[in-house]
C-alpha cells in the first residue's frame, strides 16, 4: 500500500462532505421531479391537513435522506393548515445549506433551523393556494430544485410541515417562496447530523478516512463532493489527483503520521475461469479503506531512513498478504506539508510506497520508530516536551492535563509543590519554581533540558491580580505584581529561547487577559502589566520569527479562578479608609458578579484552547477565550475613549 500522492485540503473537504457525494443523486431527484407529469395523473389538490406533533425537529426530514443521512425521525406528513390550528411562529430547516459544528468530538454535517419574523397571516394565504394539476405533453425546465422543510408553531407548542403549493411541473409556486425568502432571520441554530471528522483525526491533522488500491498504494481521489471548491487557496501546495513530489531527507524535518486501520472486506468467491486465450477487457482495481485510528510525528534518523528507502530504486515486493493497519507519512518542514504523503504497510507485507506507486522495503527500525510514536497514547505531535507556569489550579493545571492528554511531555511548575502532586496522576511531571527566585528558574530549565534535551512549548501562565487606586497601592505591591506578571515571563522566555533557537522551533503561549486591551477602574497596575505582556509578545513574535519560534497570545475572559477573589480582596483591603473606599465597594461588587459560576467561564475551555494552540500546525496571534471576551474587546475597539469610558462608569458604580 502507498500513500496518496496528493496534498488534500482537508478541513474544506469535510464541510463539503455534508453534501458532497449525494449531490449527484440530489441532482437527479431534481431533474426527475422537474419533469412534465404524464396526462392522466392528478393534482394534489386539495391537500390533506398536516399531521400536528409536539415539536419542531429539523433532523427529521426528507431531505436527509436525500443527502445520504439517515433521519433520526421519520418526519411527520406535510400539509395544509388544519381547522382551529393558527402559527404563531415560522420555523424554517434548510439541509441543503453547507453547514457544519465543530465540538469536543470534532467535525459534525449540521441542519440549519431559522427562525422567521414577518407577515405570519399572509404566510398561511400563500401556502393554501392549491396546487396545479398536470397539463399534458406539457415542457418543464429540468432545472434542480432545493426546498427547505417549513414548520409552523402555534401558541401551544404544537407544529406541523407545512407543504409548498406546486405548479404543473411540481415545483414550488412564487407566492409562497417569495413570501418566506422576505422575512427576517431573528434566529438561527445549527442542529448536529453525522459526525465527519473525529477530534482525534483533527487534532493529529489527518484526515479521518484513507483510501488506496493494494497493488500500488495509490490513494484514490476524493470524491466530488470532497474536491476543494473553485475558491479554495492551495498556496502552490499538490491537489487531489495530481503527482506531487518527493522531499529528500534533508528537505524535511519531520514526518506527520496517520494510521489507518482497514474495514474487513467480505468473502469473495472468483468466478470461475472461462478461457486463457485473451485476457479480460477490464482489469478490475481492489480499493482499500481505512479509519483513523491514530496520529504522531516521526523525526531523526527514523525519518532519514524512510524518506531515503523511498528515493532508492524499486524492489520485486509482490505480496498478496494484505494490511490491516497502514500509515500515511506526510513530510513536514517548517510546520509546512511539503512533497507527496508515502504509505507503510505495518502489518502484512510490510512495504513502502512511493509517489510513483512502486513498492519498497520497509526498513524494520523505521517501522518500529513509526509504531513506537504512534503508541504514546496516540498523540499527534510526537515528542514534545511543553513547560506550564502556574500549574498549581486554574487554567495552569487544566492546561497541564489537556498536554498530556495529547501526548506531550509536561512539565507543572509552581511554587505550591502538593497542591500539583494530583497532576502526576496524568503522566505530568511536577516542578517547584518561585517566580520571584531567578536561581529557581534557572533550575527548573535546566533539569528540562538536562532530562529532555529539548522544550518545545513554553507556557506562561503564572500570574495574579492585585487591585486599587493607583496612589493607594504601595509600589512595592505594585513591582511585585510586573515582577511575577510581566519580568518572571520575560526571564523564562530569555532561558527557553536559546534552546527552542537550537531546535529550529518553539512556541512560546503567553496566557495574557482581556484586560491587556481594556480598563477597568481601580485596576490600573494590574491593566498596565498586562498591556505590557501584550506589547512584549508583539515584540517578541517578529523578533523570533526567523528562529521557527512562534509567540501567542492567549486573551481570557471572566474565568472560574481564585483571580477574582485575590483580585477583590487586595482592592478592599487596599482602598479601606481612603477617599476611593466607596467607588472600591462598587468596582469590588461589580468583579464578583462577573465571576460567577453562571457567567464566567470555566478554566478547562482555557486550558483545552491552549492545548490545541500548542499542537496546531499554524496558528494566530491571538486568541480570545470565554464568554463576553470578543464583545469587550470589539466594544474597547470601536467605540471612543470617553464613551467607553462613560459605559464603564455605568457598569462599575452601581
Amino acid at each position: 500500500m502507498i500513500g496518496g500522492a496528493v496534498q488534500r485540503q482537508w478541513r474544506n473537504d469535510e464541510r463539503r462532505r455534508a453534501v458532497g457525494s449525494a449531490g449527484a443523486a440530489v441532482l437527479a431527484l431534481g431533474i426527475l421531479t422537474a419533469c412534465g407529469q404524464l396526462p392522466g395523473e392528478r393534482s394534489e389538490s386539495p391537500r390533506e391537513p398536516a399531521e400536528l406533533v409536539d415539536a419542531v425537529d429539523c433532523t427529521a426530514t426528507d431531505a436527509m435522506a436525500e443527502l445520504g443521512e439517515p433521519s433520526r425521525t421519520p418526519p411527520p406528513a406535510a400539509g395544509g393548515v388544519p381547522d382551529g390550528f393558527v402559527p404563531v411562529e415560522i420555523i424554517r430547516c434548510d439541509a441543503f445549506m453547507l453547514a457544519t459544528v465543530e465540538d469536543e468530538e470534532g467535525l459534525w454535517s449540521a441542519v440549519t433551523e431559522e427562525r422567521l419574523a414577518g407577515n405570519i397571516a399572509a404566510l398561511v394565504d400563500a401556502l393554501a393556494e392549491p396546487s396545479d394539476g398536470p397539463i399534458p405533453n406539457q415542457a418543464c425546465t429540468a432545472d434542480m430544485e432545493l426546498v427547505p422543510d417549513l414548520w409552523l408553531v402555534d401558541a401551544e407548542g404544537r407544529a406541523m410541515r407545512a407543504a409548498w403549493p406546486t405548479n404543473s411541473c411540481g415545483k414550488t409556486k412564487p407566492g409562497a417562496r417569495t413570501m418566506v425568502g422576505g422575512m427576517q432571520v431573528v434566529e438561527s441554530t445549527q442542529h448536529k447530523i453525522k459526525l465527519i471528522h473525529p477530534r482525534a483525526a483533527l487534532d493529529a491533522n489527518c484526515p479521518a478516512e484513507w483510501s488506496i488500491t493494494p497493488e500500488t498504494g495509490i490513494a484514490l481521489a476524493p470524491p466530488i463532493g470532497e474536491l476543494p471548491g473553485p475558491d479554495a487557496a492551495h498556496d502552490g501546495e499538490a491537489v487531489p489527483g495530481s503527482p506531487g513530489r518527493l522531499p529528500s531527507a534533508d528537505e524535511a524535518d519531520t514526518l506527520r503520521i496517520c494510521q489507518y486501520r482497514t474495514d474487513p472486506a467480505p468473502n469473495e468467491e472468483a468466478d470461475p475461469a472461462t478461457g486463457t486465450e485473451q485476457d479480460p477487457p477490464f482489469k478490475s482495481i481492489k480499493i482499500v479503506s481505512g479509519t483513523f485510528s491514530s496520529g504522531g510525528s516521526l523525526g531523526g534518523s527514523a525519518k532519514d531512513a524512510i524518506l531515503k528507502a523511498t528515493a532508492a530504486d524499486a524492489v520485486d515486493a509482490t505480496c498478496d498478504d494484505e494490511a490491516a493497519e497502514f500509515a500515511v507519512l506526510w513530510p513536514v518542514a517548517n510546520g509546512q506539508d511539503v512533497g507527496a504523503p508515502l504509505t507503510a504497510e505495518l502489518d502484512g507485507c510490510q512495504r513502502l510506497f512511493g509517489p510513483d506507486g512502486a513498492a519498497r522495503t520497509l526498513p524494520q527500525e523505521a517501522r518500529t520508530a513509526v509504531v513506537v510514536a504512534l503508541g504514546k497514547r496516540g498523540k499527534a505531535v510526537g515528542d514534545k516536551v511543553a513547560l506550564v507556569t502556574g500549574a498549581s489550579s486554574g487554567i495552569g493545571e487544566h492546561t497541564c492535563r489537556e498536554l498530556a492528554g495529547r501526548g506531550f511531555t509536561v512539565y507543572a511548575a509552581a511554587r505550591r509543590v502538593e497542591r500539583m502532586r494530583p497532576l502526576e496522576g496524568h503522566g505530568v511531571r511536577v516542578l517547584g519554581m518561585d517566580l520571584t527566585d531567578d536561581g529557581s528558574m534557572v533550575a527548573g530549565i535546566e533539569r528540562i533540558l538536562s532530562e529532555q534535551g529539548r522544550l518545545d512549548v513554553l507556557v506562561n501562565n503564572a500570574g495574579y491580580a492585585s487591585y486599587g487606586a493607583v496612589e493607594d497601592v504601595p509600589l512595592a505591591d505594585a513591582r511585585q505584581q510586573f515582577e511575577v506578571n510581566v519580568f518572571a515571563m520575560g526571564r523564562l522566555i530569555q532561558l527557553a529561547a536559546p534552546a527552542m533557537r537550537a531546535q529550529g522551533r518553539g512556541r512560546i503561549i503567553n496566557v495574557s487577559s482581556i484586560g491587556g486591551v481594556f480598563y477597568e477602574p481601580l485596576g490600573g497596575w494590574y491593566h498596565a502589566a498586562k498591556f505590557a505582556v501584550e506589547g512584549l509578545s508583539d515584540s517578541l513574535r517578529v523578533e523570533l520569527k526567523p528562529f521557527g519560534i512562534d509567540v501567542v497570545i492567549i486573551q481570557p475572559g471572566p474565568i472560574q479562578t481564585e483571580w477574582s477573589s485575590i483580585a477583590v480582596s487586595s482592592l478592599l483591603q487596599s482602598s479601606e479608609g481612603t477617599a476611593y473606599e466607596q467607588q472600591a465597594e462598587s468596582v469590588a461588587r461589580t468583579v464578583a458578579a462577573a465571576y460567577e459560576a453562571r457567567t464566567a467561564t470555566a478554566p478547562e475551555m482555557v486550558g483545552r484552547r491552549i492545548a490545541r494552540v500548542a499542537a496546531a500546525r499554524r496558528t494566530r496571534s491571538r486568541y480570545p477565550v470565554g464568554r463576553g471576551a470578543r464583545t469587550i474587546m470589539s466594544a474597547r475597539r470601536l467605540l471612543p475613549d470617553r464613551v467607553f469610558d462613560a459605559a464603564l462608569a455605568r457598569v462599575y458604580q452601581r
